[in-house]
């Protein structure tokens, strides 16, 4: 990354976007640690998670999309890794792959 401007963006809600390696800059300034950065795959799991949460609201989510707001994500917090339960009651239904 390299910032388009002088390197000494003014960052805040509204410019945050404008020039991300200044927003990550200052976030390092503060003490943010490298580790808590998402990965890509944790990225796409929360954009996943995000669109069938939405479809959910507009109608009932099918066996597949229930299965992925139900799986477990891995939730970094400093350097230990957390996991996210499963409902017990999830676990004793069938998941079927073809709906």
């Amino acid at each position: 990354m390299k910032c388009r401007y002088t390197g000494s963006c003014v960052i805040n809600i509204q410019t945050r976007r404008q020039c991300p390696y200044c927003r990550l800059k200052k976030c390092f300034d503060i003490k943010m640690r490298k580790d808590w950065i998402r990965t890509e795959e944790e990225k796409e799991v929360r954009q996943l998670q995000k669109l069938i949460k939405g479809q959910k609201n507009l109608n009932k989510p099918t066996n597949n999309q229930q299965f992925l707001l139900d799986f477990p994500i891995v939730i970094r917090k400093k350097k230990r890794l957390m996991i996210k339960p499963i409902r017990p009651e999830f676990l004793d239904k069938p998941v079927n792959v073809n709906d």
